[in-house]
């Protein structure tokens, strides 16, 4: 197994928080990003360019790579309710089923059939496809193609000596997420941890998880799925509080 990974989705939230964690271990990361803004400079990465949407230059960010590597995290996200479509002849949920569902699946197909040796892939998925409303819907979907699509591919890693798993990690935190609480802490005169104990178990009923995933955490999943090797094809990690399961 060679010390690169990839990482698709890079440049911002989850995926720059797992950055951090796997530079910090001392893997060599390649960051891909969509090209929609510049990414931020992070001392040890490698960037390059892809727009999963545009089957093209899938093709060309694969040929572009002299080695595969052998761990591969997919947690790119197209969220309509927060990115807007980049073309304009293309709606949120057309856009969302091609970069997080069609865009994901193939530009992964291409790099297990250009690696040369068995390759562990974590494919981040969403909780939201279990609870869709009428402002995740769109997100949801293209997730939810994301997890039939990529449930494909455990044929082709079995053949490989590989493995392809999901990873789902409920409410990370963001900065986002602490502004907005901390306002209501105030607000509503309640602790903030107390608040979001509230919030996620009314969110989740289900979920024995009353806190926010940190991307170090996630990392340590990520991680524990890449030592598995192929005993984890097709399995799905939760840290959302909810129980396991499979692919299919």
């Amino acid at each position: 197994m060679n010390n690169q990974i990839l990482i698709i989705g890079a440049s911002r939230g989850l995926g720059l928080g797992l950055v951090a964690s796997f530079l910090e271990q001392g893997s060599a990361v390649i960051g891909m990003h969509s090209g929609a803004s510049e990414p931020i400079a992070v001392p040890g990465i490698e960037w390059m360019e892809c727009d999963l949407a545009d089957s093209g230059a899938r093709q060309q960010a694969v040929d572009s790579l002299d080695v595969v590597p052998s761990r591969i995290i997919f947690a790119a996200a197209f969220d309509p309710r927060a990115d807007h479509p980049p073309r304009t002849d293309w709606d949120g949920v057309t856009q969302s089923l091609l970069v997080n569902g069609a865009g994901g699946y193939d530009i992964l197909r291409l790099l297990l059939e250009k690696s040369e040796s068995p390759v562990s892939i974590a494919v981040v998925g969403s909780e939201a496809i279990y609870t869709p409303d009428a402002g995740s819907a769109a997100y949801a979907a293209g997730k939810a193609a994301l997890k039939v699509l990529t449930g494909a591919l455990t044929d082709l890693c079995r053949t490989r000596g590989g493995a392809v798993f999901e990873v789902i990690f409920g409410a990370l935190n963001s900065d986002q997420r602490r502004e907005e609480f901390a306002a209501a802490s105030v607000k509503y005169k309640v602790g903030i941890d107390e608040l979001v104990s509230r919030t996620l178990a009314r969110a989740n009923p289900e979920s024995r998880i009353r806190r926010f995933i940190e991307p170090p955490e996630c990392a340590r999943l990520i991680s524990c799925g890449f030592d598995l090797g192929d005993i984890a094809n097709g399995a799905s990690f939760r840290l959302d509080g909810g129980s396991g399961g499979a692919f299919r």
